[in-house]
């Protein structure tokens, strides 16, 4: 089958997109030999910041000359994009080498479209002889496809209320099921400070000894540096004059430097290695800047209200510097759509506290989870200048022809909401 084919079957294996649920994958991965991985793992796990955190992890690693691959999801614009060996995309002909072993291993197993490919992304993994996997959780980690695999070390990046549905109402609830990819007798790290008891017990109960932020391992901020420092009773380890990270969130490079600390006798990394790799991590569709037309396009995918506020928090600061030296204040045109299933009014409300965007343009999604534009319309009290469009092509359209070129554009609320803008971004034809 051509790989467009591979993914039309992929849909049709289970009567369900989402069940989250061990036991399908755990019965297929000895067949496709996952049971004994011939590499070290990373897993990073939570609500907001795995993408960083993954990036700052590999590009580290890269730096101090290891073969690694790594596994994402989802992708922006190709899927090619999750699967990553050795500082390439895997081609079109390994995905559909990888997807026929797991269709002949998993017989009659009726497989999600995230077990599958999930399967299929290790399977390719496992082919290419690597040093190091990183593997980022789909969804919570107790019962993710990517939790069948015993990591060496595994994260938490941060623990906020998101998928409800499946994972539960309150921070107690998710820190349980992210806690879940811990491992008994092997480094737990948690990238806030603020952790909920039931992580806490859940690492007691599995012998897991926990790094958590500013607790056994501290950040501090200078004005052009940061410091990275981690004590115990049996060693210290400290990083001075590091480099501020581009656009990503300095607690996840700080929690990738305490995976590195923790993996330094197995995969040792040098300063200068760490220094370069935190300069260099860069990540698409985060704070992600592009030129359109003349115009200042700023992507992010934040999606809930915790990625919203470190969002309106980085927009603010490039706002600040972004004006100076001009004699007038650039208008900020926001485009925005979201998923049905996402916290919409919370969301906007914490880029509404910023007090800087000038004009609301909403976007309805498409597909079963797509959320009207009419809804978001909701967050918003009738004297705000909100626009309404039936897609984001649309509201991206509207915003380029309205906009000065010393305007901000900022798009957001979902990775189909940035997928779409950069598509037209990389392509303008393609419409």
């Amino acid at each position: 089958m051509e790989l467009d084919d591979w993914f039309k079957h992929l849909e049709q294996l289970h009567a369900n997109n989402i069940d989250l649920s061990l036991d399908r994958v755990r019965a297929v991965a000895p067949v496709l030999g996952l049971d004994h991985p011939n590499a070290r793992i990373i897993t990073v796990g939570g609500t907001n910041g795995k993408g960083s955190t993954v990036s700052f992890l590999k590009s580290i690693y890269t730096q101090a000359g290891y073969r690694i691959g790594v596994y994402t999801s989802p992708h922006l614009l190709h899927f090619h994009e999750r699967i990553h060996i050795n500082g390439a995309d895997v081609t079109t002909e390994q995905l559909v080498t990888a997807f026929s072993v797991v269709e002949t291993a998993r017989h009659d197993h009726g497989l999600t479209y995230f077990e599958f490919t999930t399967l299929a992304a290790l399977w390719l993994l496992q082919q290419a002889d690597l040093d190091l996997w990183i593997l980022e959780v789909g969804m919570g980690g107790r019962l993710d496809a990517v939790n069948i695999m015993d990591a060496d070390v595994s994260m938490i990046t941060s623990i906020s209320i998101d998928h409800t549905e499946y994972l539960g109402h309150t921070r107690v609830a998710i820190g349980f099921e992210k806690a879940g990819i811990f491992r008994s007798n092997r480094p737990g790290i948690v990238g806030e400070s603020d952790v909920p008891q039931s992580v806490y017990q859940y690492a007691k109960d599995q012998n897991v000894p926990l790094y958590i932020a500013e607790q056994e391992f501290k950040t501090v901020l200078h004005d052009n540096h940061w410091d990275w420092k981690y004590a115990k009773i049996s060693g210290s380890t400290a990083y001075f004059h590091l480099p501020i990270p581009k656009h990503l969130v300095l607690s996840n490079a700080a929690s990738s430097l305490m995976a590195i600390t923790c993996l330094q006798t197995v995969l040792p990394v040098k300063e200068e290695a760490i220094r370069a790799g935190i300069q260099l991590a860069s990540m698409a569709g985060r704070f992600q800047i592009e030129t359109y037309q003349g115009k200042t396009v700023i992507l992010d995918i934040a999606h809930n209200p915790a990625a919203a506020a470190k969002l309106a928090e980085k927009l603010a600061d490039y706002y600040s510097n972004y004006q100076t030296g001009m004699d007038h204040s650039p208008k900020i045109y926001a485009v925005i759509a979201m998923l049905k299933d996402k916290d919409a009014n919370k969301t906007i409300q914490a880029i509404k506290a910023l007090g800087l965007i000038n004009e609301w343009h909403l976007a309805s999604l498409e597909g079963e989870r797509g959320r009207p534009a009419y809804l978001l319309q909701e967050a918003f009290h009738a004297k705000d200048p909100v626009f309404l469009h039936k897609n984001v092509v649309e509201a991206y359209d509207n915003v380029v022809n309205r906009a000065y070129n010393d305007d901000l554009i900022v798009v957001f609320g979902s990775f189909y909401t940035v997928a779409a803008v950069l598509s037209l971004i990389r392509d303008p034809m393609d419409r």
